[in-house]
Parts: structure tokens; C-alpha cells; sequence
């Protein structure tokens, strides 16, 4: 091999090597900006749940309570009948 054989496969060489640097920062780039969207989702999923959470004890709240005072009710109607 001559010398600018040499050199122009370094140059190549260098040229394949910006290319592997360069897609490694947009690939971490693109790691970070993706595991913040995964952190920011799951504090949506887990405020979500929480929220479903409380409207089931609160639904189930109510149900007791409407029973409760259907059972009122009913005793009610029965000792004026």
C-alpha cells in the first residue's frame, strides 16, 4: 500500500467513526428525552389510579349510605302500614 492509500483509509475510517459518534449523542439524546417521558407518564398512570382509587371508596360510600338509608326507608313504610 502507498502512503495515500493509507491516508485516505484513515480518512474513511475517521469519516466511519464521527458517523458511530454522532448517532451514539443522538441515541442518548433520544434515551434521556424518552426516559423522561416514561418518568412523566408514570406519575400520570400512578395520580390516575390514585384518583380511580378514591372514586371507588367514594362510589362505595354512597352505595352504603343509599342502603342504608333504603333500610330506613323500608322499616319506615312497614311500621306505618
Amino acid at each position: 500500500m502507498d502512503r495515500d492509500t493509507i491516508v485516505n483509509r484513515f480518512g474513511e475510517i475517521e469519516q466511519r467513526i464521527e458517523q458511530l459518534i454522532g448517532n451514539c449523542e443522538r441515541l442518548e439524546a433520544e434515551n434521556a428525552e424518552l426516559k423522561e417521558n416514561l418518568q412523566r407518564l408514570t406519575v400520570s398512570l400512578q395520580e390516575k389510579e390514585s384518583a380511580e382509587r378514591q372514586h371507588d371508596e367514594l362510589k362505595d360510600l354512597v352505595r352504603t349510605k343509599i342502603e342504608s338509608l333504603m333500610g330506613r326507608l323500608d322499616k319506615l313504610s312497614e311500621e306505618q302500614v
